[in-house]
């Protein structure tokens, strides 16, 4: 008798776990198309052709977002700060790695892609092409809110606005 109510007791605790876990994905969707929709999802309102997107939800109890999109640069498009960003501007970022703010843009992208992978519950990417991306000659700017993180850059070598945004749901 015993053993049967510890056998329905474990067989109800398995059924909750399965029902009430998040369903993981650590596989990147590859876009053919840019998702503009999540531009309006994160309150960004530039418009532009864009080159690249990355966005990913992850987490187990605290969700974030994180989304990644590079835009051609729209006429009279201007920053507050001139890069590059200084070391006290850096500091203060807590939820985006700034490690790709110097060095090789694209192979700390990588990195950064691969880090959350193991708690990922969604991700996409459009990237039809590699394309050339500085963060030496420029503006800045770096907005932080309650749960939000925003970092903005205009690589006025190639006339390109990064956009990176990370927040809490």
């Amino acid at each position: 008798m015993a053993a049967t109510r510890i056998i329905q007791f474990l067989s109800i605790l398995l059924l909750c776990t399965q029902s009430c876990s998040f369903e993981e994905s650590s596989e990147i969707v590859q876009l053919e198309s840019a998702d503009l929709t999540l531009l309006k999802n994160f309150n960004i309102q530039l418009k532009g052709e864009p080159k690249y997107q990355f966005y990913e939800k992850y987490g187990f109890t605290d969700v974030e977002e994180h989304l990644i999109i590079v835009l051609e640069k729209p006429d009279d498009f201007r920053l507050q700060n001139e890069l590059p960003i200084d070391s006290t501007s850096l500091k203060s970022l807590n939820k985006i790695q700034t490690e790709k703010f110097t060095g090789s843009f694209w192979e700390k992208l990588d990195n950064e892609r691969e880090f959350l992978s193991d708690i990922r519950l969604e991700a996409k990417e459009y990237f039809p092409k590699k394309f050339e991306l500085h963060f030496s000659k420029g503006s800045y700017q770096i907005k932080k809110e309650d749960r939000v993180e925003m970092v903005v850059i205009l690589d006025n070598n190639n006339n390109l606005v990064f956009i990176e945004v990370k927040r809490e749901l």
